[in-house]
């Protein structure tokens, strides 16, 4: 199992978990390794390092999709979700990004194979980006198409 050293200068470190899956790492650990919280590594008296999982953000995305002759909407969904799935990945924890963007999530949905167009289209209830604090994580939650 890797292992990791933080040496800490003075000051605070304050750190964020997630999982490559965007799920919030569990308060039990990864279910590997030592997970005893001993505090190993270095650090001066007084520096204090706070490990706290990410606060996960569902994501619910509506609309009404146009697919194409031969594709079928259950398919179709599953792609969507694919893709969407991928974008979130993506943003979570990359250098600048507050928001998740309305407009990629109308261009991910325009680019799966299957999909014509769309209309009607809501993200978390709005049609604008959603904004995200700090150690939040965007994840896929319900995607409803018609």
């Amino acid at each position: 199992m890797p292992e990791a050293l933080l040496t800490v200068y003075g000051g605070t470190v304050s750190s964020s978990v997630t999982v490559i899956v965007n799920r919030s790492a569990s308060s039990g650990g990864s279910g590997s390794g030592d997970n005893s919280g001993d505090g190993s590594g270095e650090a001066p008296i007084g520096a204090v390092c706070t490990v706290t999982t990410a606060e996960r953000l569902e994501i619910a995305v509506s609309a009404s999709v146009t697919i194409a002759e031969e594709a079928e909407l259950g398919a179709v969904t599953e792609a969507v979700k694919a893709n969407l799935t991928d974008y979130l990945r993506e943003i979570a924890f990359a250098k600048g990004v507050s928001y998740v963007s309305y407009a990629q999530i109308t261009s991910r949905i325009n680019a799966t194979e299957g999909v014509l167009d769309h209309k009607d289209l809501t993200v978390n209830g709005g049609t604008s980006n959603v904004p995200l604090e700090d150690r939040q994580t965007p994840v896929l939650g319900e995607v409803h198409l018609t």
